[in-house]
């Protein structure tokens, strides 16, 4: 039996700032801090007081992992569990959250301890441009992800404690689909925003010559090409590829920044990069302050050299997405809707009133390819989980073709995100549809955390990020994305849990006659009689402005120096030192050399 408090976390990814933000939540609470370590020939060498060992368990879904860290948790009761807001830390922090129906928060900034013994999560809201305090409360552990920008610039210093080893046998898991085939896409079939590699272009290449040296490059890469306003006003590069206030917001693994200076509004855009190239001719660039490598010289030049010597390899082949059959079972679907603040809109957010709720970009996502399933022979339910707020996507979601609508009311109390699950799978038992669709994405700051909980409620087959599906021959096919900008291709069986991910379908817009007619379309309300799991929520308990910034990038420590918040406002930045310089061939091979080190490009044969 534990008798000290105990904060487990999984160093999935960035490991290091896991084990130290679990030793700073620790040290607020007097706990401990455990790191649970699966799979076989792992290294165990992350920082914390203990290391539970789990040799045998597999390693191949997320659904596996979470069985296992459930079981753990079922045995020991920590706390508090935390993982990383990746795409797989998402998955299996939801999935655990469920298995022993607990709270569950992310992604997250920062983390405290309340004086009541309960734990506080600091999460963004309006889209980043406030922030708020959550409060768990309710007895047992609690499963935070935190994001990966806040966990990137924390380490903890320290060795490994006593290594328990887990003897257990491996747990049988849910049902999943089966993967038929992955696809590494060509950089000009790749989003910008799905990509782990983006080189980018501005003025300073030119031309549509300069940027043919990007969509080059992109290739030997596996990225593809984004561009700054200007290089888009141009014409060198169309409008879906511009990244900035005005474009895309995206946080590749590495951006390559090439001709680019660094206004502030397209700073906006790569914030959540990990890792920044920059290669420009004026020293006092703003973009050489966020950089991880600055090169001062050409960059067409520079970006010439290298692909001289890269010409001497073989060039990855990408492929073209694969194909999906037409939709033609006969059958039912449910799309589950969900709205959150207008994060245009401040008006009054700091009271929480005036401001008006929006269908989120997954879930348009989400009902976009709920209708293109559907087609002609299916009947079509949107379903949402809320109060009078959610009257209007369900309004939308009858004027583009859903043939019923129905709102389920939230019981009086606080409602988590396994709450609003256990409501949705309620319903989804009572409709009996063949397929159920939602966003991988909450515009109040989840991860989508309802998909995967809803598919464990249900014992369904789960896919997550769906760019298409299709329902042919009694079985559903799937294209998803996965990260590096790749699909695969996956059958399952049904019923089945899809989440579609934000951006993947537009969404029409429907004729002004179609909106008059769903104004007259009844909505089905139900109440429920509780919320169907244990008596636990989430609280805000502060709402206010967002943390304050670094060089544009959201900042989670400390407060910046005068000068840096001045530099984030104006797009500038304190002056560079520590450039590389000299010809475009000597740069060439820095660059070379740096993405052979971050395993982009094979190491040259000696």
């Amino acid at each position: 039996m534990v008798t000290v408090a105990e904060v487990w976390f999984w160093p999935q990814r960035e490991g290091e700032g896991l084990a130290a933000a679990a030793a700073s939540l620790a040290h607020t609470m007097g706990a401990r801090t455990v790191a649970v370590v699966f799979g076989p020939q792992q290294q165990v060498q992350w920082a914390a007081d203990e290391v539970l060992y789990w040799p045998y368990i597999g390693l191949e879904s997320g659904t596996a992992i979470a069985a296992g860290l459930a079981h753990l948790v079922k045995e020991r009761r920590p706390s508090a569990l935390l993982l990383p807001a990746s795409p797989l830390g998402s998955e299996v922090g939801a999935r655990v959250a469920a298995h022993i129906g607990a709270s569950f928060v992310g992604p997250c900034l920062r983390l405290d301890h309340s004086g009541k013994g309960r734990i506080l999560a600091l999460r963004p809201a309006f889209g980043c441009r406030a922030s708020c305090w959550l409060e768990v409360w309710g007895e047992g552990p609690v499963v935070v992800t935190l994001s990966l920008e806040s966990l990137r610039s924390r380490r903890l210093s320290g060795s490994p404690g006593r290594v328990t080893e887990i003897r257990d046998e491996v747990l049988p898991v849910a049902p999943r689909g089966r993967m038929v085939g992955i696809y590494a896409l060509k950089p000009e079939d790749m989003d910008v925003g799905e990509a782990d590699v983006v080189v980018a272009g501005g003025r300073g290449m030119g031309g549509k010559d300069g940027f043919q040296l990007l969509w080059e490059l992109a290739s030997y890469l596996g990225g593809t090409v984004g561009a700054t306003r200007p290089a888009v006003d141009a014409g060198w590069a169309p409008k879906e590829r511009q990244i900035g206030s005005s474009g895309r917001i995206i946080s590749p693994k590495l951006y390559l920044a090439c001709g680019i200076s660094g206004a502030s509004q397209h700073l906006v855009g790569m914030r959540g990069a990990q890792e920044v190239i920059a290669i420009n001719t004026d020293p006092g660039a703003p973009i050489f302050s966020l950089a991880t490598l600055g090169l001062l010289g050409d960059a067409r030049q520079v970006l010439q050299a290298v692909l001289e010597r890269l010409s001497l390899m073989a060039r990855p082949q990408g492929s073209s997405p694969p194909f999906l059959p037409p939709s033609t079972w006969p059958g039912k679907v449910m799309v589950c809707l969900s709205a959150g603040p207008d994060p245009e809109s401040l008006v009054g957010y700091e009271k929480g009133e005036g401001v008006p709720f929006v269908l989120g970009p997954a879930d348009a996502s989400a009902l976009a390819l709920a209708l293109k399933v559907k087609g002609t022979d299916k009947y079509l339910w949107a379903v949402a989980v809320g109060g009078e707020e959610m009257e209007g996507p369900l309004r939308l979601a009858l004027a583009l073709g859903a043939q019923g609508a129905l709102l389920v009311g939230t019981p009086a109390g606080e409602m988590d995100v396994l709450a609003t699950a256990y409501l949705l799978a309620q319903t989804a038992q009572e409709l009996r549809p063949d397929l159920v669709l939602c966003g991988d994405r909450s515009l109040q700051g989840g991860t989508g955390a309802v998909g995967w909980q809803l598919a464990h409620i249900l014992s369904w087959p789960c896919v997550a990020h769906v760019v298409d599906a299709s329902l042919s021959d009694g079985a559903l096919w799937t294209i998803a994305w996965a990260e590096g900008g790749r699909r695969v291709l996956i059958e399952s069986s049904l019923p089945a849990v899809l989440m579609a991910r934000e951006g993947a379908v537009s969404l029409p817009y429907p004729s002004v006659r179609k909106q008059i007619k769903a104004r007259a379309q009844p909505i089905i309300r139900k109440v429920p009689s509780g919320p169907g799991h244990g008596s636990r929520g989430l609280k805000v308990s502060s709402l206010g402005p967002p943390k304050p910034m670094r060089l544009g990038f959201y900042q989670v420590e400390e407060s910046p120096w005068p000068w840096q918040r001045v530099a984030a406002l104006l797009g500038g930045g304190r002056p560079s030192s520590g450039l590389v310089t000299g010809d475009p061939e000597t740069l060439a091979i820095h660059l070379l050399e740096f993405l052979t080190s971050r395993g982009l490009l094979a190491p040259p044969k000696k």
